[in-house]
């Protein structure tokens, strides 16, 4: 059972007050704290052309993808989940020897 799981708040804020487009959001929240000494090199690179990407730490770390559109919430979207995927395989090997 993986521990990764994508909270279903995908959301089109509608910002034509000052002629904006839409923007995305979704939240990927991750329940293993001990991935965040992991994140602080790439926490620059998950900020995009198109999307960007808040970081908080509570008891989970919660991921915020803001995005301009689709492409770039599903562009920023992989590449979170590629960084955890990579940190729960490593943790695998290291935990079962």
């Amino acid at each position: 059972m993986s521990i990764l799981w994508l909270k279903n708040t995908l959301q089109a804020k509608n910002n034509s007050h000052k002629g904006k487009s839409k923007m995305m959001k979704s939240t990927i929240n991750f329940n293993d704290t001990r991935i965040y000494p992991c994140l602080i090199p790439e926490e620059k690179a998950l900020n995009f052309k198109r999307s960007t990407c808040e970081i908080k730490i509570n008891d989970k770390i919660e991921f915020i993808i803001k995005a301009k559109d689709a492409t770039a919430l599903r562009a920023t979207t992989f590449a979170i989940k590629n960084l955890l995927l990579v940190y729960e395989k490593t943790r695998k090997v290291i935990e079962n020897g």
